[in-house]
């Protein structure tokens, strides 16, 4: 039975549990393997600082390595330079490209606010930096659930998730306000399978590149 192997966190293990369900559609079962990654485990940096392929380095090498015969990423995450030797199986249909805006229902937040807001990211830092010009940017790392309770402790007055992690999730916001941004999105917010799945998988299902 092929392995799909992935990250450990709940956004993370629901993707790999939609692309098993689509394998086995096509009459293939797999077992999924969670391998932890250097962004699993190293929280208190921003993923600038740590390097490159945060969240894929380790298991593109395992699957170089024979323990794993596909792995689940986020294509956001995969490196430009990437390793001759993996390919792209196949891309699922793309969910919302939107990031969420979410902050405490007890601020007061428009343009000209002084809040705290609570990003890793370089790209949501620089188009929230302009549309909201006083606001402090502090790093936020961790799962969806850990990001959303620091909002709610008061950690942070406001957040960015994504709308596509949240759906998945089923997570109900009725406890914040938040708003979509019209931003640039994330360079690719797709899931992709890699490995061997062409020898898998001659013929894509419908909603998946090759």
């Amino acid at each position: 039975m092929p392995t799909l192997s992935v990250l450990g966190s709940k956004l993370a293990l629901y993707q790999a549990n939609k692309v098993a369900d689509l394998l086995k559609t096509l009459g293939y079962d797999v077992k999924i393997k969670i391998i932890k990654t250097t962004g699993d485990r190293v929280l208190d940096k921003k993923l600038s600082d740590i390097g490159i392929g945060v969240f894929t380095k380790e298991l593109d090498l395992a699957m170089l390595n024979n323990e794993i015969d596909i792995a689940v990423h986020s294509l956001k995450d995969i490196p430009t330079i990437w390793n001759e030797n993996l390919i792209v199986g196949a891309v699922l249909e793309r969910d919302s490209y939107y990031d969420l805006l979410i902050w405490n229902k007890n601020v007061d937040f428009d343009e000209n606010s002084e809040v705290v807001i609570g990003t890793s990211s370089l790209r949501r830092r620089a188009f929230l930096r302009f549309i909201y010009p006083n606001a402090k940017f502090e790093l936020l790392r961790g799962n969806v659930d850990t990001r959303l309770r620091k909002l709610k402790e008061g950690f942070y007055d406001a957040i960015v998730l994504s709308e596509a992690g949240i759906t998945r999730l089923g997570i109900n916001l009725d406890d914040f306000n938040y708003k979509g941004l019209n931003i640039l999105p994330a360079p690719a917010g797709l899931l992709k399978w890699e490995g061997f799945l062409q020898a898998l998988i001659p013929h894509p299902p419908p909603g998946c590149l090759w």
